[in-house]
């Protein structure tokens, strides 16, 4: 998930404002040394003060809630964005700003509510969809996500990560036939794309579900890397750490299903899946099954 949160503290925040106690002047004492705490801590207390000072002036707990956020006070930092907030609803990215850090602190439920307000107060947020999207999809609710996904997808026509997460709630979904056109969509961006960053991508997660108590990863490699792998699955345990690797391989006229294990030791699975692969919704419960048999069986 990506989470862009609007802080601007190291930034040219403009030309000075002319008198030092404003929450921009601040603000800049922040940006011009980030890493010093002292000077976070007196940019709060004067904040603390101007706030009592201008209870009708949503700037002031906007900007400390930025400085708490920055210095990793996020409870306060959700106090000031809901103060800044009360005074006016419509304070620009108040709540795309307390979205992400109640995310950060496992407060989904309330962050769904404030994403939505963010995108009616900006209906171009990008990011705003793209993190409903995502709170959506964590919690099994693709067609909301997908709703979300295809919105952040419009505003940002070549955004690779959105397209790529539509081919997730697709396959979420069961829905075959759209996800096949979502990945010829993704394909395209990856082929036209100037990113670096995704001019470099060899793969990309097509789906991510449960298997007992691991979570996994399905991988879908780019065209034109040469490797017989047709599809890669991650398996994550405890604290996220890969445990175990299955893939479905090209084999001659069939297909072979493997695992390789942490230590690198690779077998190959008892997996019969014909000389054509079905739908990737009865692929993937073929691998579920797969997977928790191997995943089960004794070391």
């Amino acid at each position: 998930m990506r989470l862009t949160l609007v802080v601007a503290l190291l930034v040219t925040l403009g030309a000075a404002t002319a008198h030092a106690d404003t929450p921009a002047q601040i603000l800049d004492r922040v940006a011009a040394a980030p890493d010093d705490a002292k000077v976070a801590a007196r940019a709060i207390a004067d904040l603390d003060a101007y706030i009592e000072a201008h209870p009708d002036d949503a700037e002031g707990p906007m900007t400390r809630a930025k400085i708490q956020s920055h210095v990793g006070k996020k409870e306060d930092a959700a106090a000031s964005y809901e103060l800044a907030l009360r005074i006016d609803p419509k304070t620009p990215d108040a709540d795309y700003n307390l979205a992400v850090v109640l995310l950060d602190l496992g407060r989904e439920a309330d962050a769904v509510k404030h994403l939505e307000a963010a995108v009616v107060v900006n209906p171009k947020d990008v990011d705003a969809y793209y993190n409903l999207g995502q709170v959506h999809y964590n919690h099994q609710r693709y067609a909301k996500a997908l709703a979300a996904w295809q919105k952040s997808l419009a505003l940002a026509p070549g955004d690779f990560t959105s397209a790529k997460k539509i081919v997730q709630a697709y396959n979420g979904l069961g829905r075959d036939k759209d996800a096949a056109k979502a990945r010829a969509v993704v394909v395209k961006l990856w082929k036209d794309s100037k990113d670096p960053g995704v001019q470099k991508l060899t793969e990309y997660v097509i789906d991510q579900f449960v298997v007992g108590d691991h979570a996994v990863m399905a991988y879908e490699p780019l065209p034109g890397n040469g490797a017989p792998v047709v599809f890669r699955f991650t398996v994550h345990g405890a604290g996220g750490a890969v445990t175990d690797a299955f893939a479905i391989e090209q084999a001659g006229k069939g297909y072979v299903v493997s695992r390789t294990r942490a230590d690198g030791t690779r077998t190959e699975l008892k997996v019969k899946l014909g000389k054509k692969l079905p739908g990737w919704k009865k692929l993937r419960a073929t691998m579920q099954r797969a997977m928790r048999t191997a995943l089960d069986a004794a070391p």
